[in-house]
């Protein structure tokens, strides 16, 4: 090689990394936005996961204190077996994710996991309708115990998903239970506890929707460049 050829070469000009246009600049700071909002969003439901879980477990002792003991002591032991073991699900699966609670990784993962739980425990607490409430059970307290704890659980999680996987098989073991056990409560507790446990869960979608829309702010990546 040449003196001169080294000195063309020296003086070609430095190549530059393409810059972003500013509509691409504004689509990759609003996918970095939604991702810290998804991300404070499920660190806040894992921050809440033990009230729900000391809330089942408090409301299945309650429940027994107030309503006594159901077709027999054994049945009523297993139905706080099966709330014992939900409430330690939920706990497991938020020590499991308050290790790294900041990962959106892990809170995904975590998220999912607690609606496999939140699933089972709907159906460990619908089971005492079957397990523990007495025979005399009436339509009121038949609603009361189905739709108040879905009621309580979707404003703890505040959660879409949770709730209608705890809320579904909350509602419908109880007005299950009403007809095939049988309870005092008969069609019309079948009835009311259905209305009042879907009016809960409808109400809690609108509530969970109307919340999102209040904090919304545009998507960056739709606004004018001008």
């Amino acid at each position: 090689m040449t003196g001169q050829q080294a000195r063309n070469i020296a003086t070609l000009p430095e190549a530059r990394p393409e810059r972003m246009s500013p509509q691409d600049s504004l689509a990759r700071l609003a996918a970095l936005h939604d991702e810290a909002e998804e991300t404070a969003v499920l660190a806040n439901l894992l921050g809440r996961i033990p009230y729900a879980a000391a809330t089942l477990g408090t409301f299945t002792v309650i429940t027994v204190l107030v309503a006594g003991v159901g077709a027999s002591l054994a049945e009523t032991v297993v139905w706080l077996l099966f709330a014992a073991g939900a409430v330690a699900a939920l706990m497991r699966v938020y020590a499991n994710a308050i290790r790294t609670p900041f990962e959106r990784a892990a809170l995904r993962n975590f998220h999912e996991d607690t609606k496999s739980v939140m699933l089972y425990a709907g159906f460990a607490w619908g089971a005492g309708a079957f397990l523990s409430l007495p025979v005399a059970t009436s339509p009121i307290m038949l609603a009361v115990f189905a739709g108040g704890i879905v009621a309580v659980m979707a404003l703890l999680t505040r959660d879409r998903a949770l709730a209608i996987a705890f809320g579904l098989p909350a509602t419908a073991l109880p007005a299950a239970a009403s007809i095939l056990r049988p309870l005092a409560a008969g069609a019309a507790g079948l009835g009311l506890a259905l209305a009042t446990g879907f009016a809960v869960l409808v109400a809690a979608h609108v509530a969970i929707l109307l919340a999102r829309r209040s904090r919304g702010v545009p998507r960056l990546a739709d606004l004018p460049l001008n």
